[in-house]
């Protein structure tokens, strides 16, 4: 999962290439196929949003022990919050690398406390949770 934004660049380019061919197959000249309008048409989120989603999703069903994990679960930093003006979930944590700042369990925690206090990891159902994401991301 690239962090980086050349990484992310990179693989972005992949799938406008992978745009571009659709367009050739409906008729488009490959430098005049209106990617947005064919992204918006086949209901192609970027790819960093597909992977926040994706990564919400999976928090989720670790949280709510449809994965069984333990050791991962164990992993999760839940704060104990004592005062009602901060929502967030996880607790923060310092890194000393850049590695595992940026490694699954504490970007998953990061994203997670960056949503909107109103976006509930214990109530909803995966569909209606994954709505809730995507109006959060404002797709």
């Amino acid at each position: 999962s690239p962090y980086q934004i050349g990484l992310i660049d990179s693989l972005e380019h992949i799938q406008n290439r992978f745009i571009r061919m659709i367009g050739l197959r409906l008729g488009f000249e490959y430098r005049n196929v209106p990617l947005n309008a064919l992204k918006l048409h086949l209901n192609l989120m970027p790819l960093h949003l597909r992977r926040q989603v994706t990564d919400l999703l999976f928090l989720k069903k670790l949280i709510c022990s449809v994965i069984e994990a333990p050791q991962l679960l164990e992993g999760l930093d839940f704060r104990a919050s004592r005062q009602l003006r901060h929502p967030q979930l996880f607790a923060r944590q310092h890194y000393t690398t850049q590695y595992l700042f940026h490694s699954a369990l504490p970007r998953l925690q990061r994203l997670a406390n960056n949503l909107p206090g109103e976006l509930d990891f214990f109530s909803a159902g995966s569909d209606g949770f994954k709505k809730s994401i995507l109006t959060c991301l404002d797709f």
